[in-house]
Order: structure tokens, then sequence, then C-alpha cells
């Protein structure tokens, strides 16, 4: 609750940060905007739509609050870019300051840089939101060739189809789970593998879960379709995608599993595989939030120390951030995503910051990681500078 409260003045700061400069804005374009009552106009017409969130958050499982949700979470990603707009504005102002060529308040040409950089700003702002929301519905392919020197049997190779962040429910839905059961199913794979936040939180949001339950269950390969949860995977409330954690209700819904299943896919809680006596496919649950009352993820070694280290050790985690523990602990392929590769800009560029692996192929020595941006997305439903992707991964097996 004491983050919830933070988070929510932080967010009511910078809206009114935002209300004022576009007051000034609109003042400056036409003397119309200066009347008290467009001033409350405009005001309350901004207002209502920054209230969305809290509005959705606050409100009582409906058909009306699930459509308010999806609606902000498309106005989180505008309100981003209206903030990196406003900081340009001031790095621009603060440049014409010490080149001393800040005309006057007040003055026709302060009015007239005014209007000029609102009126830049704004179709700026629109169509970097536009894109970003039409984006999310490409889902790309990625491709990645490792070597794993080790011996698979009579294996000479493995052809993995790998996703993540499906983050099913009020986002992503029917029509994206389709795409990816195409792509995956025309990719030829032996084996498939889901790392984790498969819904958003909320069972209720999803789009006829019965119905994807059938397309999961058309998802081909060789030897299944395996998955492991994520930190979303979770009941609890989203704010702009973040949640509040409720201690009654920090567990999954075991209508999800019922989903999976009824959908072939195999769950695996901390769990290791021997496929076809030739590899291992370990599934961790979430380094943070497990969604099982008391229960703790199990450490890398736990998984290991029983295992044959002459076999392939593969294994499909939802958070990325055990790497150095995975490669020393003879793992092989250590497949995530979670990161979203910052989902969009500039998140993009400061996600290496965190994370060892943020996104893409990482290799030590015999250790590889594949962390994929996912398919779905988190908070503001677009993607700039990202991908939606499948990811396919060719492993060969060689001495």
């Amino acid at each position: 609750m004491i983050f919830f409260m933070i988070a929510l003045l932080i967010y009511i700061v910078l809206n009114i940060c935002v209300i004022r400069h576009m007051e000034n804005w609109l003042a400056c374009c036409h003397t119309l905007f200066r009347r008290p009552f467009a001033k409350v106009v405009y005001i309350l017409f901004y207002t209502l739509l920054a209230s969305g969130p809290v509005i959705a958050l606050l409100l009582p499982a409906s058909d009306f609050q699930i459509a308010l949700a999806k609606f902000s979470n498309y106005w989180m990603g505008v309100f981003i870019y209206i903030l990196l707009a406003l900081l340009v504005a001031k790095l621009v102002v603060l440049i014409l300051k010490i080149f001393g060529k800040m005309p006057r308040r007040a003055s026709k040409d302060y009015k007239q840089l005014c209007r000029i950089g609102g009126l830049t700003l704004l179709p700026l702002i629109a169509g970097i939101s536009i894109y970003g929301a039409v984006h999310t519905g490409t889902i790309k392919t990625k491709e990645y060739q490792i070597t794993i020197h080790k011996q698979a049997g009579e294996l000479s190779g493995l052809r993995i189809g790998l996703i993540s962040d499906l983050h099913l429910g009020y986002s992503v839905g029917k029509r994206d789970v389709e795409k990816v059961v195409r792509q995956l199913n025309s990719a030829n794979l032996d084996l498939i593998c889901i790392a984790g936040d498969i819904y958003d939180n909320d069972y209720d949001t999803i789009d006829h879960p019965e119905e994807i339950s059938r397309l999961f269950s058309g998802l081909q390969s060789t030897y299944g379709t395996f998955a492991c949860y994520g930190n979303h995977d979770i009941s609890e409330k989203l704010l702009g995608g973040f949640t509040f954690e409720d201690k009654g209700r920090e567990l999954r819904d075991p209508r999800v599993d019922k989903m999976l299943e009824d959908g072939g896919i195999t769950i695996l809680n901390d769990e290791v595989r021997l496929i076809e006596r030739s590899f291992y496919l370990a599934g961790r649950l979430d380094a943070s939030k497990t969604g099982v009352s008391g229960l703790k993820q199990k450490t890398i070694t736990e998984f290991t120390k029983t295992l044959e280290p002459d076999k392939p050790i593969l294994v499909m985690e939802h958070q990325p951030g055990d790497l150095a523990n995975e490669a020393e602990a003879n793992v092989d392929l250590s497949m995530a995503g979670h990161t979203h590769n910052g989902q969009i800009f500039p998140i993009n560029l400061l996600i290496k910051l965190f994370w060892k692996n943020p996104y893409g192929l990482y290799e030590n020595g015999d250790f590889h990681s594949v962390v994929t941006s996912g398919v779905g997305t988190w908070g503001p439903h677009m993607r700039v500078g990202t991908n939606s992707e499948v990811v396919i991964i060719d492993v060969t097996f060689s001495e």
C-alpha cells in the first residue's frame, strides 16, 4: 500500500506538471483558451484521460472496467511520450537561455516559439504512439544457432521454439495466440518452451480461455510443449503494468493451470524432465513470485546435482537473473523472457544496465543464454524500438 501511495503521488504530480504546460501552450495559441470556461473544459478532459488507470484499478471487475483498463494501457504509453516531449522542450529552453536567445515571457516571440514547439511535438507524440500501438500486432521470428558440446543420445540437433510474456488479458487475446501458433507450427520444431508471464494477473480478462486452450492444443512439435510461470502469473491488481501486493491474493489462479493442461501443455514448477533419455529440460518457478504460498524457487544446484553431467541440460525460466550460477552448475542453455528488451524507447537503451543478458544470445564458454523480448506487452500496449517475437533456437550437439 505504501508503494501504491508513492506511485500515485508521483503520477499526480507529473500530470499537474503536464496540465500547467498544456495551459501555457494553449494560451499562446489562442486567447480563447485563456477564458475560464475553456480552461475548465480542457483540464477536465485531460484529467479524465489521466484518471483512467486509477479508476480501472479501483473499479470492481466488469466489461466497463476491462475496457477502461485496455484503454489505459494505451494512455500510459502516450503519457510517457508526453513527458519525453516536455523534457525535450525544457532542454531547448535551457539551450536558448545559455546562448541568450530565449525571448521574454509574454512577448510575441515567446508566444510564437511556444506555438511552434507545441505544434511540432504534438504530431510527433501522436505519430510515435500510433506506430507503437500498431507495431505490437506484428510478431517477428528471431533465429539463433548454438552448439552444445555434449552428446544427446542419437540426436544430432534440436530445433526449439521459445516464446514468453504472452500477458493474456487486457492487451493480448485470441488473435495474437493464433499468430503465434501459426508461426511456431510453420517452423518444424522438436520442442516448444513458454517462459512465463502467460497471463496478466487477472484470469477473468482473458479473451475466451477455452478457445485459447484449443489453439494451444494445436501446437505441433516432436517432444511437446512445456511451460513455466512468471511474476505476472498471479492474481494481483495492476496500475500501469505495476502490481501491488495483496498478501491474501499472491497466488496463481488455478484456472490458468487448467487452461494450459487442456491445451496439452506440460507445466514444470521447479521440475526436470529427461526427454527421450537424451537431454534434460528444467522449468524453474519465478524468482520473485512463485504463485504458491510459502514456496520459494529452488537453487540451480538443487536441480543439477542429481543429473547426469554428460547429458545436455536446458533450463526454462522467466527472469534471466541467475546466469552466473547456471553457468557454474553445468547448464548448457538457459531460456528466458521478462525484460521485453525494454519494450519502448528509450527504456530499451537503459535495460542493459540491469541485466547481464537483457535480450538476445549471450555466451560464456559452454554456457548459452537466450532471452526473448516476448510476444505481449507490459503496461503500455506499445512497442517502439523493439519487436514482439517468436524465437527459434537451432541446437547442434557435438563433442
